[in-house]
């Protein structure tokens, strides 16, 4: 058993809810029997190659189960949902880079780490993370930019 985390955007580049696609994600790990728990709403906070912020409402998911099965679902919404790319973070040793505190530390770990997410709770994390990319791991059809 493989535990995974994952981040799902709550709208899409051009602003357009993934409800649906959320729903599809969570409805796709039960009927393959795998294991998660969702917190939400986050935050996820990241810098662009013009080294602009940018931050969109997220859902932080931890699954427990095939591996392959995992990353076949996330790759789905990161399709129906139009993502560049998908989080994608296995839970080991050193998965978590650094943790603080409110949006002002999440912006700072996101400008150091690449990206960060800030929990339900308050806390700012920055994982050590590969991602999934569009037009490698999964269609890049729907893609807005």
């Amino acid at each position: 058993m493989t535990t995974l985390i994952t981040s799902l955007p709550h709208s899409t580049n051009d602003g357009r809810s993934t409800d649906l696609a959320r729903l599809i994600f969570l409805a796709q790990l039960d009927a393959d029997g795998v294991h998660y728990t969702v917190e939400t709403p986050c935050y996820g906070f990241w810098y662009d190659d013009d080294s602009t912020l940018y931050q969109d409402e997220t859902s932080l998911v931890t699954m427990t189960g095939s591996a392959a099965a995992i990353r076949k679902a996330v790759a789905r919404f990161g399709e129906q949902a139009g993502q560049i790319e998908m989080l994608f973070v296995q839970y080991r040793d050193g998965y978590v880079l650094e943790i603080g505190e409110g949006k002002a530390a999440a912006q700072s770990l996101a400008r150091k780490h690449g990206g960060a997410t800030l929990k339900p709770n308050g806390e700012a994390w920055s994982f050590s993370y590969a991602s999934l990319v569009a037009g490698v791991d999964y269609a890049d059809t729907n893609v807005v930019r």
